[in-house]
């Protein structure tokens, strides 16, 4: 508006028989026209309105139906770097309703009623897009508990075959530990008997020193006790001496562990124990055997196959004359 200068406007006094409506809205009216500081000639160059409508809105003989003219008065002044609050807004508005319904009560009433339509199709867009969000909303939360219940049935049917399976596996272990516990108990009653048999062997040999006879009565008396303990229990069994040496190879055991002979015959069966066990492994071996005690112990065990598996080791002393002559250490499969 570098053409708009700012000068003082002429505007014509107004009459004395407006009626107080009328002056008090036209009187608020001037004072914002006159702060533009530019005449009706130009306002309506640069505005679609005729200047003869301009000067009768600025003398009270017209009061606008509309908004129109106090909208354009009001962008001009905010346009020039003047703020225009929402209450003064709102003072002019009332100020020219007033006036209109004085003024111009048909017109008044036009202006109410469509004033009324305006906020009555504003307040209906607004209900048809709340409507349409609340939409949007419940198609979203449908879907998601569509998929929330697809879900559950997938997981429904996980769960149902994973618990079939358990189950069969509980059972099958079940009966695998009852048939285990059954060869575990006829062991031990063999055992016993060994020890009997050996006892009364120890009372009808009272030869200290022992006999060759009596070593190939041992060792008979070994094959036999090892031989009927792997067929009991399907166990692997080895034979050390007192010292914990092994005294002959152990196929089965290497097949297991992947030992070869020279590492099994130099480290037994403590060769393949978990670094973490081994040494209370090993000391609870050496307590056994010099207390002449059976030795029952559960370690990790390497196997050639799959790593480190938990295998239940349990020796028997051979005792002759008070003295040991070996011991027959057994290992059953891994649990």
């Amino acid at each position: 508006m570098s053409e708009i200068a700012r000068r003082p406007v002429a505007l014509a006094p107004l009459s004395p028989g407006l009626s107080p409506q009328t002056m008090a809205w036209v009187t608020e009216l001037r004072a914002q026209f006159a702060a533009l500081g530019i005449s009706i000639c130009l306002f309506s160059r640069l505005h679609p309105i005729d200047k003869g409508t301009v000067s009768r809105y600025l003398s009270g003989k017209r009061v606008p139906t509309d908004r129109w003219f106090l909208d354009k008065i009001l962008a001009l002044r905010t346009a020039s770097g003047e703020s225009v609050t929402e209450e003064v807004r709102e003072h002019l508005t009332n100020l020219q309703l007033a006036a209109l319904q004085v003024a111009h009560p048909h017109e008044y009433r036009l202006r109410k009623a469509t004033d009324e339509l305006d906020i009555a199709v504003t307040r209906w867009k607004e209900a048809e897009r709340y409507a349409h969000n609340l939409e949007q909303q419940l198609n979203e939360r449908t879907h998601a508990l569509e998929a929330v219940l697809a879900e559950t049935d997938r997981l429904r049917v996980a769960w149902d075959h994973d618990r079939a399976q358990f189950l069969e596996e509980i059972a099958r272990l079940t009966e695998q530990l009852a048939l285990a516990r059954g060869r575990a108990l006829k062991t031990e009653e063999r055992v016993q008997e060994m020890e009997a048999l050996l006892s009364q062997l120890e009372t009808q040999q009272p030869d200290e020193g022992g006999s060759a006879a009596d070593i190939v009565d041992d060792q008979v008396s070994w094959r036999s006790a090892t031989a009927y303990m792997a067929a009991a229990q399907s166990q692997v069994v080895w034979i050390t001496s007192p010292a914990g040496v092994a005294i002959e190879d152990a196929p089965q055991w290497r097949a297991i562990t992947g030992q070869g002979l020279e590492e099994y015959l130099t480290s037994t069966w403590l060769g393949v124990v978990h670094p973490e066990e081994r040494q209370r492994t090993e000391n609870a071996w050496r307590e056994a055997r010099r207390e002449h005690n059976i030795f029952e112990w559960n370690c990790r065990v390497r196997t050639r196959a799959s790593g480190y598996r938990h295998f239940e080791v349990r020796a028997v002393p051979i005792i002759r004359h008070g003295r040991s002559r070996c011991s027959t250490p057994t290992a059953p499969r891994s649990s």
